[in-house]
């Protein structure tokens, strides 16, 4: 009888470990699958110095864009006064990937499919950035510290 009733223990805790690995994969499954869907995603981030950068918006402990465009004002240009420029691209030589501090973003938003900012963005940063409205910067914005 006692032998019976370890034999009886042994299996209700693996059933119960079991189940609760079934539950933790499940969710892990769930997060991965629907994070990996918004990481396929483009966003705009207006930051408070007045920059306005484009790319895929990676949120955990802080903030993440990777593929990092920056929208960039042609001086001489009158037809085309705005242009995105890939990050990677500048001369300093930066990474693709670009983190953000929290407290200076504005604003942030996921690029629609018809986008004119991501149209740009898939011809490889020559196609027409948007011109319909650039936020001016704020009259109290901070430069950003120097590191």
């Amino acid at each position: 009888m006692r032998f019976m009733s370890t034999n009886l223990k042994i299996l209700w805790t693996l059933v119960v470990v079991l189940f609760a690995v079934t539950i933790f994969l499940a969710f892990q499954f769930i997060n991965n699958s629907s994070t990996s869907n918004k990481n396929e995603a483009y966003y705009a981030v207006y930051m408070d110095s007045g920059e306005i950068y484009f790319g895929k918006l990676i949120r955990n402990s802080s903030l993440t864009l990777n593929d990092v465009y920056l929208l960039v004002r042609l001086q001489d240009n009158a037809e085309k006064p705005y242009a995105l420029k890939r990050l990677k691209d500048e001369q300093w030589g930066p990474s693709d990937s670009l983190d953000l501090n929290p407290s200076k973003v504005v604003w942030m938003t996921e690029l629609r499919s018809d986008s004119e900012a991501l149209n740009a963005i898939k011809s490889g940063g020559n196609g027409a950035a948007p011109t319909n409205y650039i936020p001016s910067p704020s009259t109290t914005a901070e430069p950003s510290p120097k590191l």
